[in-house]
């Protein structure tokens, strides 16, 4: 604050004759004004504890009838008033409004805030049953003495648990997503961001007014989800009432950092959109009434997007130049590419739906536990009991590698042998099928080398068609590697994958070459929508390769997905694959980088927190459960 005087000490002046102004002034309805946030909830009478409870801050103003820019930043907030909240659908008339919490007295605080205790208890069953519906909201603040101060512009959205019923909504941050300044969020930004003459924020671009109505026209929601403070309310939600919301009736409720005990940027927003989920309705990967956020600010509003795995439209992000800021803590990288400048590719990208279909590539996936052979430190691996063991225990995605047996069955085995995992012998591709079927896929599995718990229990080799159509995994997403060449098994494992529908699951890869190629030669001729990784040579010219280089010569990279160990057997020399070059180079490129296999807990935070990698490849997905946890 001393840089802020020394800076404009006019202001410092201004800020103190305020202060001696309302200085030992006795709170009046003269000198005094509350202002009431929003509400959400749904019409869930028993087991639902989600809300975000309306809450009412009470200021005392030297002048509350002057316009000013700064007057609920230099008011003082005033402790021990009585506090009611009311409720009414919007036009009705006086004698409509309803008192909500009548038999509890609610006094404000040291901030001068009171909060409702709860929303739904409060409300009669004949408005709970009209959900979805939106009330108008009132705080009255009550002086000793007598006499009151109203503020009205409040709402309270009550949504219903018939998810089918709701609407869905577009969340959208307000700093510089709705508005060019940054959202007044400092008494900085007022400073120097301001439109002073029109003492209003001007809009980002000549599409956001037309784009929100035409949101609100089709039935879809809009709720802002902003960090700024609780003094930049009132402002905000006149400003959004002047461009948005004609005819004088909110459909924008506002829920800023104050609402939810979470101060962090990054933790509200998760909170808060999780919430905001919850409350709009997702049943199953088919119902989910939540459209999108919008925000400008990847560390917060990708990251509460990603930890709800929302759809994120990152919105004219400021450091776009600066690719190692586009992540959201270790959630998942934004490619730069997906980057709406304007409002108008906002809603073709909310018209589209997602257009990235891939699960692998989508941004709301984030970052990715991949059980490695199914968790192989977990359960016997590549087994039904290892993958299905491993989503139980929190893995996203599963890896898996394939052989074909001698008459042409395609089986999921690290191995070409079965000498390792069975109690037999021999390499798969020479063996029949029935053959391969009549060993015990968990006879050397044991974590003490002294017991062997999964021999005789009926453990098998799957074949790949098992693993897409067992009921518990046929909606995981895998990668997939090829470790058989001679002979390609490339057609048939194409044609199990359309047969599943699985193409949009899957990441596809091999250490040869040749198999890589044919997989996306055969992949494009048949228009299959198959998201490959690197070889090993691919990843190695990668790695060797600067990025001016690249540049220079247009270099377009043969996948999306690298997948690579920390560290590489180079001849005679140990490389460090994973540093700042390599992942500066495959953000630039908008390519996901996967690691394997870790299984040291400190290397998965350090990959996680530093190197912000998509994914991990364990054979604990318990363990990296727990740290991604932590």
């Amino acid at each position: 604050m001393k840089g802020l005087f020394k800076r404009f000490p006019i202001f410092a002046v201004i800020i103190l004759a305020a202060f001696v102004a309302i200085s030992g002034c006795i709170p009046t309805p003269e000198n005094t004004e509350v202002v009431v946030s929003d509400g959400i909830t749904n019409n869930d009478r028993i087991t639902n504890p989600d809300e975000i409870l309306p809450n009412a801050t009470v200021y005392q103003i030297a002048n509350k009838d002057k316009k000013s820019l700064l007057k609920y930043l230099l008011a003082d907030k005033v402790k021990g008033l009585e506090v009611q909240f009311y409720v009414r659908e919007f036009g009705g008339g006086e004698n409509d409004w309803i008192c909500l919490a009548d038999t509890e007295t609610l006094i404000t605080d040291e901030e001068g805030r009171i909060t409702l205790p709860g929303i739904r208890q409060w409300l009669s069953e004949d408005i709970l049953d009209k959900a979805p519906i939106d009330l108008q909201l009132r705080a009255k603040a009550i002086f000793e003495g007598g006499g009151y101060v109203t503020d009205d512009n409040g709402m309270i959205r009550i949504l219903s648990t018939d998810t089918e019923t709701n609407p869905q909504v577009v969340l959208t941050d307000h700093d510089n997503t709705l508005h060019l300044t940054g959202g007044l969020n400092t008494i900085k930004d007022c400073i120097e961001f301001l439109n002073w003459a029109k003492k209003d924020w001007p809009l980002v671009d000549d599409y956001v007014v037309d784009a929100i109505h035409s949101l609100h026209d089709s039935s879809k929601d809009i709720v802002i989800v902003s960090g700024m403070p609780t003094e930049i309310r009132a402002l905000c939600r006149e400003q959004v009432n002047n461009h948005f919301e004609d005819g004088g009736i909110r459909f924008m409720p506002i829920v800023i950092k104050s609402d939810l005990p979470y101060e962090h940027g990054n933790e509200f927003k998760a909170a808060a959109l999780g919430i905001l989920k919850n409350l709009y309705g997702v049943d199953s990967e088919e119902v989910d009434n939540s459209l999108a956020m919008v925000g400008d600010t990847v560390r917060e509003d990708g990251y509460g997007a990603f930890a709800n795995k929302i759809f994120y439209i990152p919105f004219q992000v400021s450091y776009f130049f600066n690719l190692s800021l586009l992540d959201s803590e270790g959630y998942g990288y934004i490619d730069p590419v997906s980057i709406a400048w304007d409002w108008s590719q906002v809603m073709d990208i909310i018209a589209s739906g997602d257009p990235v279909t891939n699960f692998f590539l989508r941004n709301e996936n984030g970052f990715l536990n991949i059980a490695h052979r199914g968790g192989a430190d977990l359960r016997p691996e590549n087994t039904i009991e290892a993958y299905q063991y491993a989503l139980e225990v929190g893995a996203d995605s599963l890896e898996g590698d394939l052989h074909a047996t001698s008459d042409g069955v395609i089986v999921v085995s690290h191995d070409a042998t079965v000498d390792r995992c069975t109690n037999g012998s021999g390499y798969i591709k020479e063996m029949t099928f029935e053959d391969l079927r009549a060993l015990d896929a968990g006879y050397w599995y044991t974590t003490n080398g002294i017991n062997y718990p999964y021999r005789g229990q009926g453990l098998q080799i799957p074949t790949l068609e098992e693993v897409f159509s067992d009921p518990v995994l046929n909606k995981s997403p895998m990668c997939v590697e090829i470790k058989q060449s001679e002979p390609s098994i490339v057609d048939d494992v194409l044609n199990i994958i359309q047969t599943y529908d699985m193409e949009d699951k899957l990441i596809m890869g091999s250490f040869n070459k040749e198999s890589l190629d044919e997989i996306r030669a055969k992949a494009e001729s048949q228009e299959m929508n198959i998201v490959t990784s690197f070889c090993e040579d691919e990843v190695l010219q990668f790695f060797l390769t600067p990025l001016s280089v690249m540049l220079a010569t247009g270099y377009t990279p043969p996948g999306k997905v690298l997948q690579v160990p920390i560290e590489y057997e180079l001849g005679d020399i140990t490389v460090q694959v994973i540093n700042n070059s390599f992942m500066n180079k495959a953000r630039y490129l908008g390519l996901n980088v996967q690691i394997w296999t870790i299984n040291d807990p400190d290397e998965m935070r350090w990959l996680m927190d530093e190197k912000k990698v998509d994914g991990i490849m364990t054979d604990n997905p318990e363990l990296l459960e727990a740290v991604i946890n932590e």
